[in-house]
């Protein structure tokens, strides 16, 4: 019966412990902590196929704003580079052309995509056209007769 005043005295300290519930006064309430996104243009020096910024840090003079001197992390998210070897661009085929001996030396196929070219037809002159381009027609021919050239699409 050496085990009672033991196991009395457990019991009696584990319920003096549990008893004790007061966990004190509440402590100053924090800051709070900000994200800023900031996008980048195109052509930026950070990320020149644009992107995003991505700084974070705690609002230590509590204006709701990340302040350039509460920045404590920053990270830049950069858009893909299209124009890196080996990238396809997006283009559809519009139309085929065959070899005719004529006016097309070989078969090319007309597409549409890629960057900075468009052809629109003309509103009421359906032998008239528009072409707009920052890098020449895509199609080059050579007739046998006339020579090497160009050739743009008739609009129907």
């Amino acid at each position: 019966m050496k085990k009672t005043p033991l196991t009395l005295a457990l019991l009696a300290s584990t319920i003096f412990l549990t008893a004790c519930t007061d966990d004190g006064d509440n402590g100053q309430n924090g800051l709070n902590s900000l994200i800023q996104q900031t996008p980048l243009v195109l052509g930026n020096d950070d990320c020149w196929s644009a992107g995003t910024r991505i700084e974070s840090g705690l609002d230590k003079n509590q204006n709701g704003e990340l302040d350039a001197n509460e920045i404590q992390q920053s990270s830049i998210q950069c858009g893909p580079n299209l124009f890196t070897q080996g990238v396809a661009l997006p283009y559809q085929n519009l139309t085929s052309f065959k070899a005719n001996g004529t006016t097309i030396a070989s078969a090319f196929t007309l597409r549409q995509g890629g960057f900075g070219s468009d052809v629109a037809a003309h509103p009421t002159n359906n032998k008239q056209f528009y072409a707009i381009t920052d890098r020449g027609p895509n199609a080059d021919y050579n007739d046998g007769v006339n020579g090497a050239g160009k050739i743009f699409p008739m609009p129907s």
